[in-house]
């Protein structure tokens, strides 16, 4: 019997056998037959094509194709796929009809794209009160993102007589100016106002200040409570003058990190606000956002003197503030901040010291020395005298580094070194190099903290201290004591000198030796990010004083340094090809399954070469599909290669235990019939993603 009907086949019989059929179930001759042909052309066009390239080539064909309505027609009478095209051609065609027919879709996800289309083309969508609460709220939705007054108007009104305030309220953004006056104080109870500042910021204002207005002090403590969030995105000016006049006396409301854009606009204000005689309690409790103090600190130091005198018992808060002020101000700042305060007895908090110009904190410090309290205690000696100049400093602190005690000793040394930092000084760092060549012989806590405070001062590292920094590192790494915060605190440092001195050759090269030295094949230092400090162009540099080390590294099985270095340059590691090639050396069959996982990921970041790479990376180990990137960019763009995955259960070093999550909704029909966890019709499983653009599903390899 199939020979027979092979026979037909080949003797051109088929389409004698299609008429046939057509015959017996109605269809006319020379019209559907016509229709029919174009459509299978259509799909077999785009079949082969990946989800980008076959959206585009169905919007090439929507628009010249001459029988594109009838084609769109026999589309919608098929499968979800189908019904799905037909909806796209018809979008891009500005179809109303299609798309008014894809509204009657039994399929929700189809339905409700259609909505949403017809609403932005402004065609009617019949009788909104009798549609789901899914699709209720889709409209709603799409008329606040793009508001139709006219057609939300003529809504609310029987929505709120049908499904009560609570869908009103979500209805009300997208009505016009005049029907939120009308409608706001009965359904205000019911929404969140920052909904409304998009659209009708005026209107909110105008609510808000007429029920302040009106309300007792304890009553305003619940409107601002209800309404801050939306108050303080809405126009400054009027945001300002409702604070000014209706803000409780205790406090300010709302989220402090609105206030940034407030403070931008009159900083002065927002100040004045701050300091009200009646907040002072609330203040010190409150800790000032940055951005909120980036642009409190622009104004002149007579306006801030008030604020900073309500910070001088919160130390942590007057830190912040001297901050956030240019350094030459920060002096006179703080001595009129404390002028009414008795400094006789006040010892300053570290963060204060930290902030304070190199002079006003030497003073500071000598005054705190010559406290009876701090004198009678040696180590609140040592402390208070690393802030004094560096000589003073590390004349004091000599005598520590000799000490029997190896927690004196570990004290003096960190010390010491933040000493050298405080004094922006290179040489004074190189000197301090140089006196930690004598942490060869000394035990591992204190070499650990010594090295541990050096890792701070990579900035001030020049090409003369890399002989002591190669004498230090090689000391600690040869210790038979070493400790895992030793080599800790060397890679840190390493990692710093890359990323401050990559161009200077001398310390490039210790910070490489360094890293080789503390690294081992399962460790590799973590590399600071280099994409955030260097101008345009530099990465090629970084890239070519690092690839000697990367080099010797993967012809020792290590890829561990390639892997710290792209993760360094972040995006800047798309423009390297000789980069991404060893990236690309390092998915192929000879390294271990941990390597190519990664390596895999690190060769699919960029997503303008994605599509291209990952039909590379199946062609070379289809069970490479279990990998998280690859299965995603297939199940999103590269569709075309599902058929290549699905057919069989995979086999190979790249198949796990683990799941992973699935989105079919762009999958073609032949791959949905394939997937288990997917149906064509419109009984798909609630699981699948066809069936919710937002829900997913599990497969397991």
């Amino acid at each position: 019997m199939w020979l027979v009907g092979a026979v037909l086949v080949d003797q051109g019989w088929l389409p004698r056998i299609e008429a046939i059929f057509d015959l017996l179930a109605g269809v006319v001759p020379g019209r559907m037959n016509v229709v029919l042909t174009a459509t299978r052309g259509l799909l077999a066009s785009l079949d082969p094509l990946s989800y980008r390239e076959r959206m585009n080539r169905l919007a090439e064909w929507a628009r010249i194709a001459p029988d594109r309505a009838r084609v769109c027609t026999d589309l919608r009478e098929q499968g979800l796929y189908e019904r799905h095209l037909a909806l796209v051609a018809a979008m891009v065609a500005g179809d109303s009809d299609g798309v008014v027919a894809a509204m009657r879709d039994p399929q929700p996800s189809i339905r409700g794209a259609a909505l949403t289309a017809a609403l932005r083309a402004g065609l009617p969508i019949g009788e909104v009160t009798d549609r789901p609460v899914v699709e209720r709220r889709r409209i709603y939705r799409a008329l606040r993102r793009r508001p139709e007054p006219g057609v939300a108007d003529a809504l609310i009104g029987e929505v709120r007589a049908q499904f009560g305030d609570d869908e009103a309220a979500a209805l009300l953004p997208a009505c016009s100016a005049a029907t939120v006056r009308a409608l706001l104080p009965d359904l205000e109870h019911a929404m969140r106002l920052e909904r409304l500042v998009r659209w009708h910021s005026g209107p909110l204002l105008d609510r808000v200040r007429e029920r302040l207005a009106a309300a007792s002090p304890v009553m305003r403590q619940r409107i601002w409570g209800e309404a801050a969030a939306g108050v303080l995105r809405c126009d400054p000016a009027q945001a300002l003058d409702l604070l000014e006049r209706y803000a409780p006396e205790e406090s300010l409301p709302g989220p402090l990190d609105a206030y940034g854009v407030l403070a931008a606009y009159d900083a002065g204000h927002v100040a004045r606000l701050l300091t009200a005689r009646g907040r002072a309690a609330w203040l010190r409790r409150t800790v000032l956002p940055p951005a909120v103090l980036r642009r409190l600190a622009v104004l002149p130091t007579d306006e801030l003197v008030p604020l900073a005198r309500r910070f001088h018992d919160q130390s942590r808060a007057l830190a912040a503030l001297l901050d956030a002020v240019a350094p030459a101000r920060r002096g006179e700042l703080y001595d009129r901040a404390l002028a009414e305060v008795d400094t006789t007895a006040l010892v300053p908090s570290v963060e204060i010291m930290e902030v304070l110009p190199a002079a006003v904190r030497a003073r500071e410090a000598s005054r705190v020395l010559g406290l009876a309290k701090i004198r009678e205690r040696e180590a609140e000696v040592r402390t208070w005298s690393a802030f004094l100049g560096w000589p003073e400093a590390s004349a004091t602190l000599d005598g520590a580094l000799r000490s029997g005690a190896a927690d004196e000793r570990a004290h003096g040394y960190t010390l010491l070194v933040q000493a050298a930092r405080r004094s922006r000084d290179p040489q004074a760092v190189a000197e301090v190099v140089v006196r930690l060549g004598r942490l060869r012989n000394e035990q591992d806590p204190v070499r650990a903290a010594a090295l541990t405070a050096l890792a701070k001062v990579a900035p001030l590292l020049t090409a003369d201290t890399a002989a002591g920094l190669t004498q230090v590192s090689t000391d600690a790494v040869d210790a038979r004591d070493a400790s895992a915060a030793t080599t800790m605190a060397l890679s840190s440092l390493a990692a710093d000198v890359l990323q401050h001195h990559v161009a200077v050759p001398p310390l490039r090269e210790w910070a490489l030796l360094t890293i080789d030295l503390v690294s081992t094949g399962a460790t590799v230092p973590v590399l600071r990010r280099f994409d955030t400090v260097l101008r345009r162009g530099q990465e090629t540099m970084v890239f070519h004083r690092l690839n000697d080390w990367i080099i010797a590294s993967i012809d020792r099985g290590r890829y561990g340094p390639l892997f710290a270095l792209t993760h360094a340059l972040g995006k800047r590691a798309w423009r390297l090809p000789q980069l991404q090639e060893l990236l690309h050396r390092a998915t192929g069959p000879h390294t271990l399954p941990s390597v190519a996982r990664t390596a895999i990921g690190l060769w699919l970041d960029d997503p303008r070469t994605r599509s291209d790479r990952v039909a590379e990376v199946l062609a070379a180990d289809p069970t490479a599909v279990t990998i998280h990137e690859v299965w995603t960019t297939i199940c999103t763009s590269r569709t075309d290669l599902l058929d290549l995955v699905l057919f069989r259960r995979p086999r190979g070093r790249f198949v796990g235990g683990r799941g992973d999550l699935v989105r079919c909704r762009a999958w073609l029909t032949s791959s949905r019939r394939r997937w288990p966890g997917c149906r064509t019709d419109s009984t798909c499983r609630s699981r699948c993603a066809c069936s919710s653009p937002g829900s997913t599903s599990r497969v397991s390899w």
